[in-house]
Formats: structure tokens, sequence, C-alpha cells
């Protein structure tokens, strides 16, 4: 979520419009009915209330570029949460979500699939209802689901997503949740096995090749790098909650890592990884 924004105003310095903005590109936006701007320091507040939800965006002004804004956080809000064709069911033993499923139905076929071991995901308990809260790219997202009826079916009822701040890093966040690796580290801390770990949990042992090599950078933090005839790059796996199990949560070319500003990002979500 890096697109750059800016707003135009009237005389009295309302907003009356929003653009994409790019280094050759200036593209308006259109602005769907309903929707409201509010301006307050640093940021603008864009809320769009529709029939079934209400949407609300928040800008944040560049710290180096007072003319541009990035999208800081998004939230829907469903008006009249349904489980009508698509529901979530939860098991809560002793205040702790135990197991959670998703269920689909399309026209006569229905599909349930597992949420409880979704990488990268917590759920809470409470008795508003249950709470998500999962990590993707440079996004933490917050689901919010309510019981509707009696029959233990819970729906959807908001959905926010806010954007961890990259900063002054120089390595940018970008959590892939089933991305995952388990390594085998020697007496000196040396990475002497890899394996992957598939979509089912399961694993499967990686023989790296002659130009892929392994480094624990710290505990915690393994660097993987490629290294071509005209090129290198690294992936960057973290184990943040000490479960042996490692994310990717960066990439980029070259060897170097700004580790200082990869744990700056992760402040607040180590657990989740």
């Amino acid at each position: 979520m890096d697109e750059t924004f800016k707003f135009t105003t009237d005389s009295s310095g309302q907003i009356t419009g929003i653009s994409l903005v790019g280094a050759r590109y200036d593209h308006v936006l259109r602005v769907p009915d309903g929707t409201t701007f509010t301006s307050n320091a640093n940021k603008v507040t864009e809320t769009i209330s529709g029939d079934r939800a209400t949407v609300t965006v928040i800008y944040t002004q560049d710290a180096a570029d007072a003319s541009i804004y990035r999208i800081s956080s998004e939230s829907t809000v469903i008006k009249a949460p349904s489980t009508d064709k698509h529901y979530f069911s939860f098991t809560v033993t002793g205040g702790a979500v135990t197991a959670a499923s998703e269920t689909f139905t399309f026209g006569t076929h229905t599909h349930t699939r597992d949420l409880t071991n979704t990488p990268a995901s917590s759920f809470s308990a409470s008795a508003a209802g249950v709470t998500e809260t999962r990590v993707v790219g440079d996004l933490i997202e917050t689901l919010n689901f309510v019981q509707v009826g009696s029959s233990g079916e819970y729906a959807l009822a908001s959905d926010t997503r806010t954007v961890i701040a990259q900063g002054s890093a120089t390595t940018a966040l970008n959590v892939e949740p089933f991305e995952r690796d388990q390594f085998v580290f020697d007496a000196s801390g040396n990475v002497t096995g890899v394996q992957a770990i598939l979509w089912d949990g399961s694993t499967k042992t990686v023989t790296p090749g002659e130009h892929t090599s392994y480094t624990q950078l710290e505990k915690g933090f393994v660097l993987e790098t490629h290294t071509g005839t005209h090129h290198t790059s690294f992936e960057l796996f973290y184990d943040g909650n000490g479960d042996g199990k490692y994310t990717a949560i960066a990439e980029g070319n070259g060897t170097s890592v700004d580790l200082v500003g990869i744990k700056a990002q992760l402040t607040g979500i180590e657990g989740l990884l």
C-alpha cells in the first residue's frame, strides 16, 4: 500500500477531490456519492457511507513532501452482518478460541476450511464476539466477528487494515505467511539443514543449490542469499514466537539488510510470526 495521493480544496479549504499521483502521472479519482472528507493536523479521513457498509480511509501526510499523502489505515464496518452463504464457526474453551472454520456456499455446493492453523494470525474471544489479528505484507488486519442468531454461526462485522510504516528503514517489511522454513543449526549457529513448511503444515527437506546460502544473522533471523553471475538477492526469515518456524518477512537485491529497521517494523507483531 505505497500508493501516493493528493487532495484538492476549494476557497474555504474544504476538500473537493482526490488524485492518485506518481512520478509521471496524476489521475483524478471519482469520489463516490455519500463520501465526506475531514482533515486534522497531518491526516485526512475519507468516509464512504454505502447501503451495506461504511468505509473509513485515513491518509497520512508524507514527512518529506506535505502535498503527498499515503493510506495508513482502511476500515470497513458492515451495517447488517449476515451469515447467508458465508459464515464462520468458533469453538471457545476457557475464554480462548481453540477451533475456527470458514464456510462458503456456492449454489448447491458447500465448502468448509479450517482457520485454526493459519500462519501469522491469532484469535481472541470476548463477550462482543471473536477477533482475528493477522499480518500480510506490510499490513496488520483486524477482523471482528459477531454471532448472528443462536445457531453458533458468526458473521464478519468489520475489517480494519493498518499499514506498518517503513519509516527510515532501508529494508521494507513484506510478510508472506505461507512461505515458511525450519532450520537446523550447529553449535556455532551455522545453518546445516533446511525444511520448507508446506501449506498443510507438513515439511519437505530442501537441498540448497550451489548459488544459495543461509546465514543466521542473530537469534530468530536467518538470511537466505541467492548469488548469480550478474545479480544477488536475499530473503529474510524470522521466528518471533520461538516455535522454530521461520516466516519470510522481507526480500531485496544485494545482501545488505537493515536489521534495526526491520525490528522497528516488527514491534508489536512478534508473537504472530
